[in-house]
């Protein structure tokens, strides 16, 4: 089956106002890179929110910071979340890692994604296990979350583009950056499963060349072993992409068997648009 590509746009905000109030928040700035946040609406009990935490790194009397788990996602790719007793949570990634993380890869069915169906972002996700856990159904206050780069103070959109290939074979898709635009930053983030390297491994190429990411790994293969299923994941920045102009990006699948495991990219661009 083939698929198409996905985008998705999301406002950024040029304001954290809530930091104003939260000095225990004072972190974020030499720390976090791209951030999701939200008030429940309530002060939160810490005892109770830390529930959701697998990893509780620091803990005070008014907040909590440490890992929440997602769906689908390795230690590398976990949010941090900072939770205050006054109601404020905030799921984030620490500023050298890659904006493309937030691609929600455990929302879909591996042997046949549909990123048409992408309901929150990995950062949502984690917002939304906090709150589940406070007694707060995320549904009802994901329409006040809001996003920031702590990097990048005046970015004010991202885009994330996904895009998944099921069968064996390349799909194809282009997307440009006009050239009003200041674009800050430009990430990836590759994830296949069950692909075979026998006939040439999945993989994924960007106007005709393979990105180096993860341990300067360039070749992306979920290679199985014997048969078992496994998956395999790289991530990394683009350096450099010109403005103005048509890129071009190629994903290919080879599987190991004929109706198992997919090949998957989500690009992620932070930029100022007049």
């Amino acid at each position: 089956m083939k698929t198409k590509i996905f985008a998705a746009l999301i406002t950024l905000v040029c304001v954290v106002s809530f930091l104003a109030a939260n000095a225990s928040a004072a972190f974020a700035t030499n720390e976090v890179g791209l951030s999701a946040y939200v008030n429940v609406g309530k002060n939160i009990s810490l005892d109770q929110a830390a529930t959701a935490y697998k990893i509780i790194e620091d803990r005070t009397s008014t907040y909590i910071i440490g890992i929440v788990e997602v769906p689908n996602a390795n230690d590398y790719e976990q949010p941090h979340v900072y939770t205050s007793s006054d109601g404020w949570v905030m799921a984030y990634y620490a500023k050298e890692r890659p904006r493309a993380l937030i691609m929600p890869w455990g929302q879909f069915d591996k042997n046949n994604p549909d990123t048409s169906l992408m309901s929150n972002t990995r950062l949502e996700e984690a917002l939304s296990a906090v709150s589940t856990i406070v007694g707060v159904a995320y549904s009802s206050i994901k329409p006040n979350t809001k996003y920031y780069d702590f990097q990048y103070p005046e970015a004010n959109g991202l885009t994330l583009i996904a895009e998944s290939r099921a069968t064996n074979g390349v799909d194809s898709f282009r997307f440009r950056v006009p050239n009003e635009y200041l674009l800050y930053d430009a990430s990836w983030a590759y994830y296949s499963y069950d692909s075979y390297n026998y006939n040439g491994p999945s993989y994924f190429v960007l106007d005709g060349n393979y990105l180096s990411g993860t341990n300067g790994v360039i070749s992306h293969t979920s290679l199985s072993d014997g048969g078992n299923l496994v998956d395999e994941r790289y991530f990394g920045t683009i350096s450099a992409l010109t403005k103005d102009v048509l890129h071009k990006g190629d994903i290919g699948y080879t599987a190991w068997t004929t109706d198992e495991g997919s090949s998957n990219i989500a690009i992620v661009l932070i930029y100022k648009q007049p």
